[in-house]
Parts: structure tokens; sequence; C-alpha cells
């Protein structure tokens, strides 16, 4: 007789057991978009403890130029400039620097370096791929460089011919800020 108890408290532990999965599943996952939540959740994590070992001059304490775009609100398949990086705090006359920057795309079709053209001082600068999603370029900030602003122009182009551009306008050396769209960053 207790082969049989034993046997029907493991059918009854494995029903509830399975309802309770299927319940907690279809409000997690179905309701809540938790897979992607949990996958962004996953992802932003892995790259906060790889990007430091990968990137050393960008991600660590040091100071730098480091800015961020809000790309959440326009919800469009427009590549957009989501992140612009810097190892330095000050631009120095004279002085070349390597940018990582990364681009947004709701419609997950851009293809990266091969689809943005960079124009620094009306020449055009070679874009090249790195890891997670960053690509990088060099900068020179001209020996000649007076108070006067140099601008960093982007264009995006996806696959489907969505275009996006953004302009970052430099203020090189005794200034020490960044001007972006209208806003200033300071970087004091």
């Amino acid at each position: 007789m207790s082969a049989g108890t034993d046997w029907l408290g493991v059918f009854i532990g494995t029903l509830l057991g399975g309802t309770a999965s299927l319940v907690i599943t279809h409000l997690y996952f179905v309701k809540g978009k938790g897979l992607q939540r949990l996958t962004q959740f996953l992802t932003y994590n892995i790259e906060m403890a790889m990007l430091p070992n990968i990137y050393t001059n960008y991600f660590n304490s040091s100071p730098k130029i480091h800015l961020h775009f809000d790309t959440k609100k326009k919800k469009e398949e427009h590549p957009q400039l989501s992140e612009f990086i810097l190892p330095v705090k000050h631009l120095a006359p004279g002085e070349e620097y390597t940018a990582l920057f990364r681009v947004s795309d709701f419609g997950m079709d851009f293809y990266m370096a091969e689809h943005t053209n960079a124009i620094f001082l009306n020449e055009e600068i070679n874009v090249k791929n790195e890891v997670f999603g960053f690509m990088s370029m060099p900068i020179k900030i001209p020996k000649s460089a007076s108070k006067s602003k140099y601008f960093l122009e982007f264009k995006f182009i996806d696959a489907k011919g969505n275009a996006g551009a953004h302009s970052i306008c430099f203020y090189p050396a005794e200034t020490d800020s960044l001007k972006t769209k209208g806003v200033f960053y300071s970087v004091s």
C-alpha cells in the first residue's frame, strides 16, 4: 500500500509542479515580455563584465569623455548614435585619439562600419568594427586648433535604406567641453 501512496504523491507533485510552471511561464514570459528583459539583463551584465578587460582605456575609472544618447524614445528603424567614448578628458591640439562608438537600430539590419560614414575636418574617417557592437575610428585634432568648433559628422544607413545622422561638436583643449544637438556636455 505504501508503494501506491508514493506513486500517487509523485503524480500529484508532478501535476502541481507542472501547472505552477506553466502559470509562472505564462505570466513572466508572455505577459511581461520576460524573455526580452532577461536577454537584455544578461547581455548588459556580460558586457559590463567583459568591456573593462577588452577596452581598458575606455571603461576604467580614469577621466574620459563618455556620451550616451537616448535612443529608447525613438522607436524608429533609423540607425542612431547611442554611445560615443574618447579615452581622455581633455582634447589637445596636435593629438590623435581613437574613439569608440555604438549605433542603435531597432530594425536590427544595420551592418556597422560598412554602413557608417564619418567625416571630420571635411575628410572621411576610416571606421572599423570592434566587438560588442562597437566601432572605432581615429580623430586627429589639428595642431593649429583654436577655440573654434570642430564638427564630427556621422551618417548611417541600414539595409532597408533608412538613414540616420548625428553631429558632435568639439571644443578642443582649453574649452574642455563637447556640444551635441544643442546640449553642452561638460567633461571637467
